[in-house]
């Protein structure tokens, strides 16, 4: 993946120690970070903190994208200057037998008589 531009992670360096890991991928306009690994004995020192600073700052400075994607949660710290939490998807809680499943067993029923038609009709036209 990284012979083809497509793995991007870091790792850094405390002397002779590796002491975090960067764990990132790219795609177009985005660099993903899936991962941030620190060694125990140095998370008194704010390694990750330190380690996500200078992989974004090694980003900045050599790619061009138009987002760095650290995924799902909540952060542990707020940087309003510079994180924007964006809303990706909803939860809908329902009782099993209410009519929203009701309605949701019908819209599956419905998708599934649908797919099959497509499939029948695309089979009639070979």
């Amino acid at each position: 993946m990284a012979r083809h531009g497509l793995l991007l992670s870091y790792v850094i360096r405390c002397g002779e120690n590796d002491v975090a890991v960067v764990y990132g991928m790219r795609s177009a306009s985005v660099w993903h970070v899936y991962k941030i690994l620190c060694r125990q004995d140095y998370m008194h020192l704010s390694v990750g903190t330190s380690a996500i600073h200078l992989a974004v700052q090694d980003v900045l400075a050599h790619f061009t994208f138009d987002h760095i994607d650290f995924g799902y949660g909540t952060p542990h710290a707020e940087f309003r200057s510079t994180h924007v939490l964006e809303t990706r998807g909803l939860v809908l809680l329902h009782r099993a037998r209410s009519g929203t499943a009701w309605l949701l067993n019908v819209h599956g029923r419905y998708d599934a008589l649908n797919g099959a038609l497509i499939r029948q009709v695309k089979r009639f036209r070979k």
